[in-house]
């Protein structure tokens, strides 16, 4: 199997694509070719928009772009000459029209969707009705709680709500918080139901639910049908009536009815979704009449033997009852009433609280983008921008996201050459808890995004693992994952993939998986010191690592290996405040805060970014230790400190002292963020920072370089220790003395 057919499709930027890209099969690479491709075919680099779902992985394909240009990017010898031809191709773009890209990098636009989504609001903040100091938070729980109750209190206190609310706490047994983590849970995705709920009467939802779970029952029984076959569908549903009659039930039913359907199903399968081992009189087989049982009995051996027919009896099973009774209805109604009312409370807590999460942010993009289907003169001029959009990850995107791609493409009617390029894998689907449908991508290859119809290519080679790991994966997930995609239950097929790296020499072509019987940590951790030790033993030069799903998990395992006298090395398993630059910020907040906090002063002074030496700080305070540390450094630089600690204090000095004496001008997020800055950004004195726009990264110097080498106009920033570090990729140069 050879996928070198896809690879080369994706660099045609004059068609719209579908790329399914399985994990280790090179997506990022593509990705960056493609972006490349779509470069060198533009008037301005603007016009190609790269869109990713993380920060980890923007910056990793603009990396990858970056060193690409710079002819400085590792790749396997057969991919060398197609980054070389890309390259050459997009510096001669770049040359022509002027770019300048070494000195301004940041005209790639290489972003997170929620950062596209913040660009288009803060274009149209009157549109948005948003305002320029809104902080965007991840953590929005709090805020949709308050709504929720603001809204319950608020239909409480006025007649024209409170016969909705009194409905629905009926249905919930009158349990307020129930009801209010009922309404809170929905507003994350309120995106996708205020529009339908404000365009449609409240009396008019039950017939839609009821259409709907209608359509959702005929497609499940017509595929159920469909697998069975005439002849094991007919002898169902005879077993069905005879066993519904016996029950007393009746049995005149219409044929194929949703009564006789639930039949079939109790006469195929348990409550718990298992295949029945047998049958009796409480399923309506008489001891009595033995051939019916037997009957019974050759049929189900039959309806076992049809591939995926036990999941599409379970997924049948699951469904509700296709009838919305008026008591139902009602409380449709009330439901509605009363969620409208909780998106409006919402936005009034947003204002109020200076807050509003990402899903605030994308519609305000998206109503930016459309009024009422029609584009609006920013969805025109983004059109006139774009050429082309790369977008990364689509398995997890939500439709709320998808709406604002088919924003963007709305007015790709021209006769520009413009394209689409969708990537992802929807085996890696993971961020339902965001609202991401895994059934979007199957949907887009089947139907396309908006006008736009897509070819569908798929990448089937794995550079990641070795040989038997790819043959494991493949046995083991292809009976994991359905046998048949659907599209409404979002289920999508394995697929297989092909080892593209050779056995490791050497290497063993064992794999074992080796179960605990215990949740015990501490048993698990001796059972994994035992393992490694054993592999140390016979192969003393391999690197073996141990993952861990939390950080809790690792200390039981680092604890058996150091028994074992085994070295180990912990990687991101410090916490966020055990690091040391957070640590530095607490300093300076609680210094702050309270100039007698001695220890806090002392940390402060202590911090890379003052760079006093302990040996220094008992040269500060030796005859000063009942004065608070803020009126020492007050009192101004004394004679008898050495010439470098001096020098030292007259830089910090100033800034400290206008920090604590303006500490009241601003919040104390503020204040601490802004000495910090000031300081030097936690680094070390003597160090320079570089960083670009939309970039922030430390470099350390790199190799000592002549002198006439280390001028800005050639690129490089001249540190003081006389080496120098290349700063051409990170734009703009800032000193940090």
């Amino acid at each position: 199997m050879t996928d070198q057919p896809a690879r080369d499709a994706s660099l045609a930027i004059d068609r719209h694509l579908l790329l399914q890209a399985p994990a280790g099969s090179g997506k990022t690479t593509v990705l960056a070719q493609r972006f490349l491709a779509a470069l060198a075919s533009v008037d301005e680099p603007e016009e190609v928009l790269a869109i990713t779902f993380t920060r980890k992985a923007a910056a990793e394909m603009r990396e990858r772009v970056l060193l690409a240009l710079e002819g400085t990017l590792q790749s396997v010898p057969s991919e060398q000459p197609r980054w070389a031809g890309l390259r050459a191709a997009v510096l001669a773009q770049a040359a022509r029209r002027d770019w300048q890209l070494a000195e301004l990098p940041a005209r790639l636009r290489i972003q997170t969707i929620d950062s596209l989504c913040h660009e288009i609001a803060r274009a149209m903040p009157l549109l948005g009705r948003m305002q320029q100091q809104l902080q965007v938070v991840d953590d929005v729980e709090p805020l949709l709680n308050e709504a929720a109750v603001l809204t319950l209190r608020h239909a409480d206190a006025h007649v024209e709500y409170q016969d909705d609310a009194d409905r629905v706490l009926r249905r919930l047994e009158n349990d307020w918080q129930r009801a209010c983590k009922l309404l809170a849970g929905l507003l994350p995705s309120r995106n996708r139901w205020q529009q339908v709920l404000a365009t449609t009467p409240p009396e008019e939802l039950g017939a839609r639910v009821q259409a709907s779970l209608e359509r959702i029952a005929t497609e499940t029984t017509r595929a159920v049908a469909q697998a069975l076959g005439a002849d094991l569908l007919a002898e169902g549903e005879r077993l069905a009536r005879e066993s519904a009659k016996h029950l007393g039930e009746g049995g005149e039913w219409e044929a194929q009815s949703w009564q006789q359907w639930l039949a079939l199903v109790r006469i195929a399968i348990k409550e718990d979704g298992e295949w029945r081992a047998s049958v009796d009189k409480r399923h309506g087989f008489p001891t009595t009449d033995r051939p019916l049982k037997q009957r019974w009995k050759t049929w189900l051996e039959d309806v076992q033997s049809v591939p995926g027919m036990l999941g599409r009896l379970r997924h049948l099973q699951d469904l509700p009852e296709p009838v919305v009774d008026d008591e139902e209805r009602a409380a449709l109604v009330s439901l509605s009433r009363l969620l409208l009312l909780c998106g409006s409370q919402l936005k009034l807590v947003f204002q109020q609280r200076g807050q509003v999460d990402h899903s605030e942010v994308a519609a305000v993009a998206r109503q930016a983008l459309t009024d009422m289907g029609t584009p609006t003169e920013l969805s025109m001029r983004q059109t006139l921008r774009v050429r082309h959009i790369l977008m990364d990850e689509f398995q997890d995107t939500s439709p709320d996201q998808l709406d604002l791609v088919h924003a963007l493409i709305r007015g790709w009617d021209d006769d520009i050459e413009r394209s689409l390029f969708l990537v992802g894998d929807p085996m890696q689907s993971i961020y339902l808890f965001r609202n991401s449908e895994v059934g979007l991508f199957l949907r887009t290859r089947a139907e396309g995004v908006g006008h736009l119809r897509l070819e569908a290519l798929r990448l089937g080679r794995n550079f990641r693992s070795v040989p038997r790991l790819v043959e494991w994966a493949n046995d083991a997930f292809a009976r994991i994952f359905p046998s048949v995609e659907d599209l409404r239950s979002s289920a999508v097929t394995f697929l297989q993939a092909q080892a593209a790296r050779s056995a490791e020499a050497g290497g063993s072509d064992a794999l074992c998986i080796l179960p605990q019987a215990t949740e015990d940590p501490r048993l698990e951790a001796q059972g994994i010191a035992a393992q490694i030790a054993s592999l140390r033993k016979d192969h003393p030069d391999w690197r073996i690592a141990v993952l861990v799903q939390k950080r809790s998990l690792a200390a039981p395992v680092l604890a058996q290996l150091a028994r074992a006298d085994i070295p180990a090395l912990g990687v991101e398993l410090a916490s966020l405040a055990e690091r040391p630059v957070v640590r530095d910020l607490i300093a300076i907040g609680q210094a702050l805060q309270d100039g007698s906090d001695r220890t806090a002063w002392l940390a402060l002074l202590h911090s890379p970014a003052c760079g006093l030496s302990l040996r220094d700080l008992q040269a500060l305070c030796a005859d000063d230790l009942d004065t608070a540390l803020i009126d020492i450094l007050g009192q101004g630089s004394r004679e008898s400190l050495d010439a470098e600690l001096r020098r030292r204090m007259a830089r910090i000095t100033p800034l400290l002292l206008e920090a604590w004496n303006g500490r009241g001008r601003a919040d104390i997020a503020t204040a601490t963020e802004s000495l910090w800055r000031r300081l030097g950004d936690g680094m070390p004195v003597g160090m320079r920072r570089i960083e670009a726009r939309r970039c922030s990264t430390w470099q350390r110097c790199g190799a000592p370089r002549k002198a006439k080498a280390c001028s800005p106009a050639r690129g490089y920033a001249r540190l003081p220790s006389g080496c120098a570090m290349p700063a051409r990729r990170w734009g703009t140069i800032r000193s940090r003395s």
